[in-house]
């Protein structure tokens, strides 16, 4: 199902069950089963047959009872907490997403509950996570025996969900006491962090969110996470979150900077003979493939696959320079493209710090068409459209890429400041 599709019938359910202070708190949860992709937590659940899910979760949850028991017993002082995602792609310890706020924020001086997306990737960096609170393991023992029964639709999802929401509740309310926890900074993984939002708004606890990719509507929990002070990349975001829950005001939003680039970056010196494609999960080569003949042999092409995705072997495909660089940054500083084409990557909105414009090929999946009704992000449908985009951007004048960035990024200034707002 589409996005916009599903975002109209998650707002049919909305009056049914936004009342519920408990219910509301996974409204995410319920737009992604609306979509058809499924509770993640009930599908491990569902295999607990499986040893090896059962085995990974009882190792990360007696990791979690030592890490209590060890800050309860050496820590004599109140602790910050951090809400940090154990990384999917990479075999770093977290998300390279929160790289800069780790720089602020030492993982060996606070608590960190860790989200796990991936299981196995949780498994194997679990050794070089510090104080890590597998909190989601401790859920699932918690809910190891509680009704396994399918919902058949969107409320009876919610109401099997109230359950394991009061759990999780009192789990963390129950952590948060015992550690004399004082404040919580938190990625902001709108699927996850309105429950830890609550018990911070019920025990008093200062709550900071910090901005780790883009967002849109789609990101309906952040409908419900009111945290006391948010830190995004640009104005842009700024009035996008306002809009989405109304009740942040100015004073609550700070304009920080994107969390690698500063505004006033030095700009890349562009190669005009070099495009570089970008891999998405709803563009892959197959898609791009056509729309690399509007260029001629001239035109070297950079095809960056995307960290995390299967690949195949496609090295030897005309001529295609193939690049797997996790850092995007080091490809493009490595490649200097003239521009960017993809679909709906962030990378389309990051590219312009560093002075590369970007194109979107546009698709039928409409999760970045915010990017395109908002005038940041030019599309094109056709060849033919892609064609004339591509002519007009070789030709962009130093002032009109400048002014592109500034729509862009609007407000933006150097990663250095967030370290003003994480204390």
């Amino acid at each position: 199902m589409l996005y916009e599709e599903t975002y109209k019938e998650y707002q049919k359910y909305k009056p049914q069950f936004f009342d519920d202070e408990l219910k509301r708190l996974k409204n995410e949860h319920l737009f992604q089963f609306i979509q058809k992709r499924g509770d993640e937590l009930n599908k491990d659940r569902g295999s607990v047959h499986h040893l090896m899910i059962f085995a990974v979760h009882f190792y990360l949850s007696l990791i979690t009872i030592f890490t209590i028991l060890k800050l309860l017993f050496l820590n004599k002082n109140k602790l910050k907490a951090q809400y940090l995602i154990s990384s999917p792609t990479t075999s770093s310890a977290y998300d390279p997403r929160s790289r800069t706020v780790l720089k602020f924020l030492n993982p060996r001086e606070t608590c960190n509950f860790i989200h796990c997306g991936d299981l196995r990737k949780a498994f194997i960096n679990s050794v070089k996570v510090n104080n890590a609170v597998y909190f989601e393991s401790i859920l699932f023992m918690l809910l190891l025996f509680a009704n396994q029964s399918q919902p058949s639709n969107a409320l009876e999802f919610l109401n099997n969900k109230k359950d394991e929401i009061k759990k999780e509740l009192a789990l963390i309310e129950f952590i948060f006491k015992t550690l004399k926890i004082e404040s919580l900074i938190c990625i902001d993984d709108s699927r996850n962090t309105s429950t830890f939002c609550f018990v911070c708004k019920k025990m008093g606890i200062k709550s900071i969110a910090y901005q780790h990719a883009r967002f849109n509507k789609y990101h309906v929990g952040l409908e419900t996470a009111n945290f006391d002070k948010y830190l995004v990349w640009s104005n842009y975001f700024k009035d996008l979150l306002k809009a989405i829950n109304n009740n942040y005001t100015d004073e609550k939003i700070i304009v920080c900077s994107h969390p690698l680039i500063s505004f006033d970056s030095e700009t890349i010196q562009r190669n005009e003979k070099t495009i570089m494609f970008l891999e998405e999960s709803n563009f892959k080569l197959r898609q791009a493939l056509p729309l690399m003949k509007i260029f001629d042999s001239s035109i070297k092409i950079i095809y960056r696959k995307k960290p995390g995705l299967r690949h195949k072997d496609f090295e030897k495909i005309n001529n295609i320079i193939f690049s797997g660089e996790n850092d995007l940054f080091t490809d493009l500083k490595c490649y200097r493209p003239s521009m960017i084409i993809g679909s709906e990557s962030t990378v389309l909105l990051e590219s312009w710090l560093l002075g590369i414009p970007s194109i979107a090929v546009k698709n039928q999946i409409d999760y970045a068409y915010h990017l395109f009704d908002h005038n940041l992000i030019e599309c094109s449908e056709t060849l033919e459209e892609l064609d004339a985009l591509v002519k007009k951007y070789l030709r962009l004048t130093e002032k009109e890429l400048i002014d592109q960035k500034q729509k862009i990024w609007s407000g933006s200034k150097t990663p250095s400041v967030y370290s003003k707002y994480l204390n």
